[in-house]
């Protein structure tokens, strides 16, 4: 346990001080790096036995009740620990006491703030009196996220589960266990054949400085990888005992342990849980189908579990902190259970330049738990041209088109093929912002719709959007249906939409409407008001010497789930003099549009930075022309004595393998996902669980989505014809791309 500060107090203690120890109020001490402390106090008595004084220490709080924070038993399971006036000292809804800032103010709040599952207040008084207890409750709401809590809200579901309570000895703390009632069974290493010569690959540690191998290294963008094996990276969830992981320093010593145990050369386990070497072996079989498919239109592959196993290829190194449980890609994708989930653009952090990312969670046999999420990264001028190409409606004079995500936010939008500034995409732009028009019919027809939530860390009423088709409607809007305002289609079994308006329309090209959402300002930072309906706040007012909230809004909505605070493992700085790039593009070699977006750090230029034709188009590297436009230094780039160049960034990978054109090149990026197909027969569990339909729970969003129960023998038999792309029908077009992997299967990036 770690110690902050130790003082004797030589007086005549407070009448608080009245047990053999006892625990101070959760505060901020100026005087530590950060995060909440309590003191732990105790009385001094002479040997005569009357009391000279209090003698007490300060503990970090996220020292103290690691094992309450860090506890999570299978996939709807928490606990929490109360004071004995009430107050919630940890709960998962409340910001992680490590986190918590020295400028910040310490989160206090009455349980009954966080429980509000009906029944629960007898078991808070239970807890504030002493007592211990069982009780099981039918509908317990379970609060958890849907990825960036300011933008996208949380998700709620309701489960049968059972609350165990009892005191904390010679505290007046209390503390409670809430287990959902659900099967749970680890995976058997018993499944797997996997060769003795083959068990020597199963295992490459991300952090290579404290190893030795014989694995040639090079520059993959900004990043020093090799790409002979991918690498594994645990997370505290990982290991039994989660302070081996957090509170030491990893040495050679240790990844020479855990190489020995996961590659069966010894059998003394260093401490992981007893799924996490039958987990580091089945997605070695993911490894095996990305080292087999060697697309050059891909950026990074990954996937992460339950078990705190992170694998990603190529093999790169991340922050020790990282946690893939705590990062935006895996909550987003785990709040659409058995749905392609298709992110809005971003910058990447480690050079691949403007990426999206396409993931999708693995199930356990027989139930609707998540065990993993696996995904992979391609550029967005890429998705951008595919989309182009499988709905030419939206290449011609008559229409525009965007898509969106089922919360509003834009994936492809005019302004994003416009833009030459990576910043651009530091932030995902929402249709309120670039599209208000649009978005204010939305509203009027029912398809776009607020959602609030109450976030205690800050004492403000969230608001966020979800896109939801009206009741009747699960095939989409069409024109006829909007006064021909604009027609809005779901692209089945995934998280996005396509919507499309009349060029010169009313809605084309304007910003007038009633609400007018500044685009400078951040939705957490943007009050909400009556005229205009953003993504926005209502504050809430707690009085802490009362402890209740003095506003009406404060009861108005569920309370949100806790702040994605750890922003680990974004990037690591990395010498890479004297390292040779993995690959040469050689854009300047392909000749056709669709051989240029066969490779992700080609771009097709055909406009100079100012907007004019380039006579003879050609394919260059992102670093010399974006989205079909050159740079201002570049004008002349396609030129006959132009010779291709590449910059330390702008130099990205290449491989003997050709994409077969755009269509086939997309959908090797699903097939590269949804290949691991066979993972299922590891990853899942025979058991009979959870019977009832996540999405109706999960995904309230949309509507006749289709039963996540609908399992399969796990076989991955795609029937694939370009004559499916023929027309400029959704359905027809990204949706029978989509369901080459969704609809006969259930299978299932390191981003900023």
């Amino acid at each position: 346990m770690k110690m902050a500060t130790f003082y004797v107090h030589l007086h005549v203690p407070s009448r608080d001080v009245n047990t053999n120890q006892v625990f101070s109020i959760p505060y901020v001490d100026p005087f530590s790096e950060r995060g909440l402390i309590t003191s732990m106090c105790k009385t001094v008595h002479r040997y005569s036995g009357a009391m000279q004084g209090v003698s007490c220490t300060d503990v970090k709080i996220s020292e103290l009740f690691k094992e309450v924070e860090y506890f999570e038993e299978r996939s709807s399971s928490y606990g929490f620990m109360i004071d004995n006036t009430g107050r919630a000292l940890i709960h998962p809804l409340l910001p992680e006491p490590a986190f918590v800032e020295i400028n910040e103010d310490p989160v206090l709040v009455d349980i009954t703030s966080l429980e509000r599952t009906s029944g629960t207040a007898n078991i808070i008084n239970s807890m504030k009196r002493g007592e211990s207890g069982k009780k099981t409750l039918p509908n317990v709401y379970f609060t958890l996220p849907r990825g960036r809590l300011v933008n996208e809200g949380s998700r709620y579901l309701q489960y049968q589960a059972t609350f165990f309570w009892g005191p904390v000895q010679n505290t007046r703390f209390y503390l409670c266990i809430v287990l959902r009632e659900e099967t749970h069974t680890v995976i058997s290493e018993a499944d797997f054949d996997i060769s003795n010569s083959e068990m020597n690959n199963v295992f490459l540690y991300h952090n290579r400085s404290l190893t030795s191998d014989s694995q040639p290294k090079c520059r993959f963008n900004s990043r020093k990888v090799t790409l002979a094996q991918s690498a594994v990276k645990f997370t505290p969830s990982a290991f039994s005992n989660p302070f081996q992981y957090i509170d030491e320093t990893e040495t050679e010593l240790d990844v020479r342990e855990y190489t020995a145990y996961l590659t069966r050369k010894k059998d003394q386990n260093p401490g992981f849980n007893d799924d996490v070497r039958a987990t580091v072996w089945a997605t070695y079989k993911a490894e095996q189908f990305w080292k087999q498919q060697p697309e050059s239109h891909l950026a990074w592959r990954f996937i992460g579990t339950k078990a705190g196993v992170f694998r990603v290829y190529p093999a790169v190194s991340l922050t020790k902190s990282y946690d893939h449980e705590k990062r935006t890609w895996w909550r987003e994708t785990t709040s659409h259970p058995g749905m392609i989930y298709i992110t809005s653009p971003y910058q990447d952090a480690w050079g691949s330049g403007i990426l999206l990312t396409l993931t999708h969670t693995i199930f356990k046999r027989g139930s609707n738990q998540v065990t993993a999420v696996v995904g992979a990264d391609f550029p967005l001028q890429y998705f951008s041209y595919f989309i182009d190409n499988i709905y030419p409606m939206c290449t011609t004079k008559d229409f525009k088109c965007m898509i969106i995500d089922d919360s509003g936010f834009l994936v492809i939008h005019q302004a994003f093929k416009e833009t030459t500034d990576p910043k651009y995409f530091d932030d995902p732009k929402h249709i309120t912002i670039l599209e208000p028009a649009i978005a204010d019919e939305m509203k009027k027809y029912g398809v776009l719709n607020p959602l609030t939530c109450k976030d205690l860390s800050t004492n403000k009423e969230l608001q966020s959007f979800r896109v939801t088709l009206p009741a009747g409607r699960s095939t989409g809007l069409s024109f006829d249906q909007t006064n021909n305002k604009f027609e809005l289609k779901p692209v089945m079994d995934t998280n996005i939409f396509i919507l499309r308006i009349e060029k010169g329309s009313i809605l084309d090209g304007t910003t007038s409407s009633a609400c007018k959402c500044d685009s400078n300002v951040q939705p957490d930072f943007r009050e909400c008001n009556n005229n205009c309906n953003c993504i926005c706040y209502t504050p809430i007012v707690y009085n802490v010497c009362t402890n209740v909230y003095t506003t009406t809004s404060a009861d108005s909505s569920l309370p949100c789930s806790a702040r994605l605070l750890d922003k680990s493992g974004i990037s690591i700085n990395e010498n890479l003099t004297g390292l040779q790039s993995c690959f040469d593009p050689k854009c300047n070699e392909k000749t056709t549009k669709k051989d240029c977006y066969s490779e992700f750090q080609c771009s097709w230029c055909e406009f100079t930075f100012r907007g004019e034709i380039i006579p003879e188009p050609c394919c260059r590297i992102k670093g010399e022309c974006s989205f079909g436009k050159t740079k201002d230094s570049n004008s002349n780039i396609c030129d006959a004595s132009h010779t291709e160049t590449p910059s330390e960034e702008a130099e990205g990978r290449s491989t003997d393998v050709v994409a077969g054109g755009v269509i086939g090149g997309l959908l090797a990026v699903v097939l590269i996902v949804g290949g691991v197909i066979f993972l299922l027969r590891y990853l899942y569990i025979k058991d009979n669980c959870d019977k009832e339909d996540p999405y109706l729970y999960a995904i309230p969003d949309h509507i006749d989505l289709r039963s996540a129960q609908n399992e399969t023998n796990g076989q991955f038999n795609p029937t694939f014809t370009t004559s499916n792309f023929s027309s400029g029908s959704v359905s027809n077009g990204v949706h029978s791309y989509i369901s080459v992997v969704s609809d006969k299967s259930r299978y299932d990036r390191p981003t900023e």
